[in-house]
């Protein structure tokens, strides 16, 4: 079985005439019966098929050197919980509304 996953990375991206940071975007094939695809399919369907805010946690390196990254989404009940974590992340806390 060959993946049909397709990532592609714009380092060049704008919203709102705004540069932000790089951008990764995954094409999924819906009809591939590969397993990696239809893991990945499976996990952005849990998302039910809106927009949501994703936690990447970079924890470390597996015995292989391989880096180890999670990605979860973030659920509603914990979407203020981690607004305020990234805040105080970034030193901005205190400094009024900003998001």
């Amino acid at each position: 079985m060959n993946s049909t996953i397709r990532v592609d990375y714009d380092h060049d991206n704008y919203v709102g005439g705004h540069a932000i940071s790089p951008v990764i975007k995954i094409s999924l094939d819906k009809s591939s019966d590969d397993v990696r695809d239809k893991l990945l399919r499976t996990f952005f369907e849990s998302l039910g098929h809106a927009s949501n805010w994703l936690l990447v946690k970079f924890e470390g390196e597996d015995k292989y050197g391989r880096s180890l990254i999670t990605l979860s989404p973030v659920s509603p009940d914990r979407l203020k919980y981690n607004s305020e974590q990234m805040t105080d992340c970034i030193g901005i806390a205190g400094q009024g509304d900003r998001f």
